[in-house]
């Protein structure tokens, strides 16, 4: 659970990057039914069709472009519901769960690209949904068994009770997650069990401490002992979100565990009532926001002109303090983008850093290339771990300043237009930037051949239904 960088991936959207889900509990531990254990195979080769339940009316298409950093399991780790995969293999595989499983491991290097539709239904629609008796029986059996009796009747009357004045499926969802938050407490130091001693049971009725698993899991034990179907989920968060590479940075503590609930016409629907417990490390604006409204409704009124502006100050200066660039990556791809802008040409969204590059290249006139050269070797850098040397690095950015510095300034007209947002001219080999089989391009760049460009992520929202916490179980 520490900073190290597992994977990096280029989302449209931030989202839970599931790895595998469980459908049975037998009271220790989460497992897949046998039949699971065979996953059928997918044939055919980049992109490879992913089967699944008919997508949602409104659900949208979210392209993922995930970067192994560290040597992974052979899961495939998507956004809910993956229906392409772009994979460097001949053969995927997918089970009944909807985990999809690589036939390789996954080492350092290793690149795949996977396209989702995702539906974020509102909190009303979900009320809406029809409850547990429209489920599908198979679904129904599948997701809703428990072990046994003993200790889950005990459990029952207290999901019962908390949920007493919940009308619908969402709101029960909802009345749990709060008493876990209101009642239970985080932390990954917790005794091993007694033999024959029950998760849940101990959980909620003995100690009442625990991490994701333990949370993740009492709240699906509970919403199957009223019959609502319910599986659990792990994988990661989307990690810290970098402006400058426009990448989440998935680090180790980002792995977590969660719910997933079905509803009738918008299928499985993520949880994380571990965001509410406390200690459970939330994220630190979400925090800061939490702890300056209820400041607020504390103060009288004549100093909260005083705090506000206070607050506003000590946020412009984390902002600017979190743009500044870090690593030598950073400092590089913005001069590059300043150098760009003093020529007339913005980054556009869809943009490589090379694709970018090689725009800038165009406009200057240089057949050489030079700025698409050196683009090249910032993307080594920040994606292939081949850092210049101290000298170097110095060196080169010097370079990259006097170069665009000595760029002939954009015409008065074009400035305005860069200001603007007016068109600009398209950078050189769009119309073929999906040529050739699978997944191309630079790294920080790459989609599946003839799939759309991914629009440019922008940091997380605040957490809602299906939306991830930005903190894992670190």
């Amino acid at each position: 659970l520490g900073d190290t960088v597992v994977m990096r991936v280029r989302a449209d959207r931030p989202s839970y990057w599931v790895g595998e889900t469980f459908d049975s509990w037998d009271g220790s531990n989460w497992k897949s039914t046998p039949s699971v254990h065979s996953p059928d195979p997918l044939y055919g080769g980049s992109p490879f069709s992913v089967p699944g339940p008919v997508i949602p009316q409104g659900a949208h298409a979210d392209l993922q472009t995930f970067y192994v950093v560290q040597p992974s399991p052979n899961l495939v780790f998507h956004a809910d519901s993956a229906r392409e995969v772009w994979f460097p293999a001949r053969d995927l595989y997918y089970s009944a769960d909807d985990s999809i499983i690589s036939p390789i491991g996954l080492g350092p290097g290793a690149i795949y690209t996977v396209q989702s539709y995702v539906n974020g239904p509102t909190a009303d629609q979900l009320r809406a949904a029809a409850g547990p008796g429209a489920d599908p029986s198979s679904l129904q059996k599948r997701y809703t068994g428990l072990p046994g009796a003993y200790p889950y009747t005990r459990v029952q009357a207290l999901a019962a009770a908390v949920t007493a004045d919940a009308p619908t499926t969402y709101d029960k969802v909802e009345s749990l997650i709060a008493w876990i938050g209101t009642h239970t407490r985080y932390s990954t130091d917790i005794p091993p069990l007694a033999p024959g001693q029950d998760t849940v049971d101990e959980f909620l009725f003995g100690n009442r401490t625990g991490f994701c698993e333990q949370i993740s899991t009492s709240l699906a034990v509970m919403l199957r002992s009223m019959g609502i179907p319910a599986r659990e989920a792990v994988g990661y968060v989307p990690g810290p979100y970098n402006p400058i590479t426009d990448l989440y940075d998935v680090q180790a503590k980002d792995a977590h565990a969660w719910v997933q609930v079905w509803f009738p016409g918008y299928g499985w629907q993520s949880f994380d009532p571990t965001a509410v417990v406390p200690l459970a490390n939330p994220s630190p604006g979400s925090t800061l926001l939490h702890d300056a409204t209820g400041a607020l409704g504390r103060l009288p009124w004549e100093p909260i002109g005083l705090v506000l502006g206070t607050t506003s100050v000590v946020m412009v200066v984390g902002v600017w303090r979190r743009r500044r660039p870090r690593t030598w990556a950073e400092k590089a791809a913005r001069s590059i983008e300043t150098a760009g802008r003093r020529a007339g040409r913005r980054r556009r969204a869809d943009e490589t850093l090379t694709e970018y590059a090689t725009a800038i290249d165009a406009v200057a006139g240089d057949r050489s290339e030079t700025w698409h050269a050196l683009a090249a070797v910032v993307e080594a850098s920040a994606y292939g771990g081949r850092h210049p040397g101290p000298d170097d690095d110095r060196r080169l950015l010097a370079s990259m300043r006097a170069k665009g510095r000595a760029l002939p300034r954009a015409s008065a007209h074009a400035r305005w237009q860069l200001r603007h947002g007016d068109s600009r001219p398209p950078a050189p080999g769009d119309a073929n930037r999906s040529a050739g089989p699978g997944v191309r391009g630079a790294p920080g760049g790459l989609r599946p051949a003839g799939a759309p460009a991914p629009r440019r992520s922008s940091p997380p929202s605040p957490t809602s239904v299906g939306t991830p916490s930005t903190g894992g179980d670190g």
